[in-house]
C-alpha cells in the first residue's frame, strides 16, 4: 500500500477575538473588509480597507491570479508584507476572498471569525469613531 502524505493543517487560518485586538491595536496586520462600500462606510473596523467580495469575481468565476494581486497592489498590499486579515458581516464573504487571496499566492491570510458582528460585541475600545456613532444612535 502507498502512503498518502496530506499538508499540515493550518491552525491560524481563523482569527479569534483576542488576537484580532492584539492585531488592530499593534498593527501588525493588514485588515481587509470584504463588505459593500455601503455597509463599510456605516461601521468598519479602525485602520481596515476595504475591498468587496465582487472585485475578486466576475461573472460568478473568480478573476485570475494577476487582476487580484493587481488590485491588491492598488490598494498598497503586497504580497510580501504584513500578514492579511479579512473580515465581513459574520465569516461568508471574508472566506470568499480567503480564497481568492490563498489562490493568488498569499501564504499569510486569515478570516476573522465573526466579522464585524463579533467586533461590535467585544472590540468596543478600538472602534472608529464612525462606529461608536453607529452604536449610540448618532
Amino acid at each position: 500500500s502507498k502512503n498518502l502524505t496530506l499538508k499540515q493543517i493550518r491552525g491560524n487560518i481563523l482569527k479569534k477575538n483576542s488576537q484580532m485586538l492584539v492585531d488592530v491595536k499593534n498593527k501588525t496586520s493588514v485588515i481587509i473588509d470584504t463588505r459593500r462600500p455601503d455597509a463599510y462606510r456605516k461601521v468598519n473596523i479602525e485602520g481596515s480597507i476595504n475591498i468587496p467580495v465582487e472585485n475578486f469575481m466576475e461573472d460568478g468565476m473568480f478573476k485570475d491570479v494577476e487582476t487580484i494581486r493587481k488590485m491588491l497592489n492598488n490598494k498598497n498590499v503586497d504580497i510580501e508584507g504584513k500578514p492579511i486579515t479579512l473580515y465581513s458581516s459574520r465569516g461568508l464573504t471574508a472566506s470568499v476572498g480567503f480564497f481568492s487571496l490563498t489562490m493568488a499566492g498569499y501564504d499569510h491570510v486569515s478570516v476573522y471569525d465573526g466579522g464585524i458582528y463579533s467586533w461590535l460585541q467585544n472590540g468596543e475600545e478600538t472602534l472608529s469613531q464612525e462606529a461608536r456613532d453607529f452604536l449610540s444612535g448618532n
